[in-house]
């Protein structure tokens, strides 16, 4: 069974029966010469095209263009036109894509469901369900990462305290047994460092993996109505793909920082109390003022020139686009256009200059919260020695305890990532994987004839139809024709007729308004019966660029 759309009727001369639509109706049906015989819809598009004379008796049938209404197009420069509009559409895509992702809408959307959204960690957790044995050694190692900053601090005091020993042996094996301990502290930082970013990156890495499957998978299943959604777009979804799994991942590694930081905490403070707990009262003051120091002096480091990235993007999709249609820029004469435009795109970045000073300010505020906090511990600590409250060492430990727990939890909190797009991105990504699809192409359900026989027998019995995202536009309006098994078939009529509808409803892209897609003897609808059994039943070759200089039959069962 062949169905034929076109407009050239060149193509469609030889088909048993031509169909010949109008307004989502069948005003005609016949053979070429009945048509043409006929006068009527078929004969007027046959003679504006002139193909009245009766195909010839040859036993090789010609695939002409069936793309367009005009002549063939075989020149070299023409393909290449086409395939660099291709490109350019697919970049404008892109483009379209960056621009949606910075909105202030939804900039508004990514904030509500921060605050509104509470993510399913369990659900999260069974995708990393055989790397779950991975989770003790790497939180294991975030708790001893953390507690290395405080046990620094409070083994620098001992080496400090170490030198005020008179008796120089004494003095000389305390400071080898503190520089033994330093080494030691080293190794279990090392060891801690390694196995807290082996382990979640292995969790993390494995964990993107099977989001991107399920969310490619997920992609897969909608029905056609979902991409023809203008927010669904290719560009959309494929940064979809390549961002969701990579930022929900953030939230899987949040365990270890949250323990981190506590293990710091918890141990400066430990460190700190048993040292003197009056200057550690005054010290746990500043541990909120360095969290937040530390954290902006990372931050800074790490995107002082993300701005300027995110504003050269533009300018590399001019470069982009203009290399790829190099011809179309040359032919159109727009060189200097393009020049002034990546001009003036790289100009707007060289103002990161000023952001670039901006950051610096920031960065050196940062650090001089540390100064500011230890010259006010300083002063404190000397009016505890002098009025005999505390030892030096004591307000040291103290001192140093509470600093260095403060900057280790900064540090680790500077590596948590940004948990708002992370929670975006796992509510968008649970809502495409959530959703159900009007037409599943992936489940094995319906009914699954054991016998081919007579497949190819299809009847609309007055569809009507129209586009999900074109409610207002109806596009076949109680179509009824046959096509039985067998036959050569030709659908003809003007652009908007509902050729290519028939045919998007044949291969169950969508399912019809009103009325029924039958199929088979016994008149089957088509909604009824294995999607992925029928769409192997049917063989497809769409108004592509490319096809094989042979029969149309060739091509379809190629």
């Amino acid at each position: 069974t062949i169905v034929r759309i076109a407009h050239r009727l060149s193509t469609v001369q030889k088909s048993h029966v031509i169909y010949a639509l109008k307004e989502g109706m069948v005003v005609e049906r016949g053979t070429h010469e009945e048509l043409i015989a006929a006068k009527g819809l078929y004969c007027g598009l046959a003679t504006s095209q002139g193909v009245t004379a009766a195909p010839a008796a040859t036993g090789t049938e010609v695939v002409e263009d069936v793309t367009s209404s005009g002549p063939v197009e075989t020149d070299p420069d023409h393909i290449v036109k086409t395939a660099s509009q291709a490109v350019n559409t697919q970049n404008k895509s892109n483009a379209q894509a960056e621009a949606k992702l910075v909105t202030p809408d939804e900039a508004a959307r990514e904030m509500a469901i921060e605050k509104s959204y509470s993510v399913p960690m369990w659900r999260l957790l069974r995708y990393n369900r055989p790397e779950w044995p991975w989770f003790a050694p790497g939180l294991l190692a975030c708790a001893a990462t953390g507690a290395s900053n405080p046990l620094m601090g409070f083994l620098l005091v001992n080496s400090l305290d170490a030198f005020y020993y008179t008796d120089q042996d004494k003095m000389r094996d305390e400071v080898r047994r503190v520089c033994l301990l330093f080494v030691g502290l080293a190794v279990v930082q090392f060891i801690g460092m390694l196995l807290s970013r082996a382990c979640f990156g292995m969790l993390g890495e494995t964990m993107a993996m099977r989001l991107r499957i399920e969310i490619l998978t997920s992609i897969f299943r909608q029905e056609i109505g979902f991409h023809d959604d203008p927010s669904n777009t290719p560009a959309l979804l494929g940064r979809a793909l390549q961002l969701w799994a990579y930022r929900v991942t953030t939230l899987i590694n949040q365990a270890g920082v949250y323990l981190n930081v506590l293990s710091s905490i918890a141990c400066g403070l430990v460190i700190a109390f048993f040292g003197s707990w009056q200057m550690t009262l005054v010290m746990l003051g500043s541990i909120p003022i360095l969290m937040a120091a530390t954290a902006m002096q990372m931050v800074v480091m790490l995107g002082a020139t993300s701005k300027e990235s995110e504003q050269l993007q533009y300018a590399q999709q001019i470069v982009s686009e203009s290399v790829q249609n190099s011809r179309t820029v040359q032919a159109s004469g727009i060189e200097f256009t393009l020049t002034d435009l990546y001009a003036s795109m790289v100009k707007t970045a060289a103002q990161g200059v000023f952001t670039c000073a901006l950051g610096g300010c920031a960065q050196g505020v940062a650090m001089s919260v540390h100064f500011f906090v230890m010259a006010g511990g300083f002063w404190y600590a000397s009016v505890l020695v002098d009025n005999g409250n505390a030892s030096f060492a004591g307000v040291m430990q103290a001192f140093l305890g509470v600093m260095y727990a403060g900057m280790g939890a900064g540090q680790a909190l500077a590596d948590l990532g940004n948990v708002t797009k992370a929670k975006v991105a796992c509510h968008d990504m649970f809502a495409l994987v959530d959703r159900k699809s009007l037409v599943n192409g992936l489940e094995p359900v319906g009914d699954m004839p054991l016998s081919n026989t007579d497949v190819g027998r299809i009847t609309f019995d007055c569809v009507r139809f129209h586009y999900p995202f074109r409610p207002d536009v109806e596009i076949l309006k109680g179509l009824c024709f046959e096509i039985r098994c067998g036959q050569s078939v030709g659908l003809v009529g003007p652009s908007g007729g509902g050729k290519s509808t028939v045919m998007a409803l044949i291969q169950r892209f969508y399912d019809p308004m009103g009325g029924a897609l039958r199929v088979g003897p016994s008149q089957v609808p088509l909604n009824e019966l294995n999607i992925r059994w029928w769409r192997r039943q049917v063989g497809f070759v769409g108004q592509e660029p490319i096809l094989f200089n042979t029969t149309v039959l060739a091509n379809v069962t190629y």
